[in-house]
């Protein structure tokens, strides 16, 4: 849906029906995306197509959102310059500390950079997670509104 509240540090606000637009004059798209219905397989060969040649494509969402056998093929066929991925789609997901099936044409790609899914676990990070757990089930029980909630009408 279109939104006519933009932050102040935002240019622009896309919707994800705007997606093709948002991509075509960037140099890095980053993918924080949920996982919904609508987000399922979102970034694909049109979305891939339409970005720059020297583009890079950042995955730190949802593996799900991303067609990964377009994105490889995409990055075989230097349609983008190459992408990072920290998280990999339900089918070729192992475990976190090796995240891809042996099979995957990501860990032959020159110009991929993996990573396990692990890089925001830090010493306190459980704490932090568990302080707002609690205080989103104070605001659920109250009525209010949650923290970090995630607005599934932009998708």
């Amino acid at each position: 849906k279109n939104t006519t509240k933009v932050p102040v540090w935002l240019d622009k606000v896309y919707s994800i029906g705007e997606l093709k637009q948002a991509v075509q004059n960037v140099d890095y798209v980053i993918n924080l995306l949920p996982l919904f219905p609508q987000t399922r397989n979102v970034f694909d060969a049109q979305i891939f197509n339409n970005m720059k040649k020297s583009a890079f494509f950042i995955n730190l969402g949802r593996g799900d959102t991303v067609n990964e056998p377009q994105l490889a093929e995409a990055l075989k066929n230097d349609t983008i310059a190459g992408a990072g991925l920290d998280v990999f789609s339900s089918a070729s997901y192992v475990s976190p500390t090796v995240p891809l099936t042996s099979d995957s044409p990501f860990w032959n790609l020159e110009n991929v950079i993996l990573t396990p899914h692990v890089a925001g676990i830090t010493t306190k990070y459980w704490e932090k997670e568990c302080e707002l757990f609690m205080q989103n089930l104070r605001n659920f029980i109250n009525g209010t509104r949650l923290l970090n909630e995630v607005d599934i009408d932009i998708c």
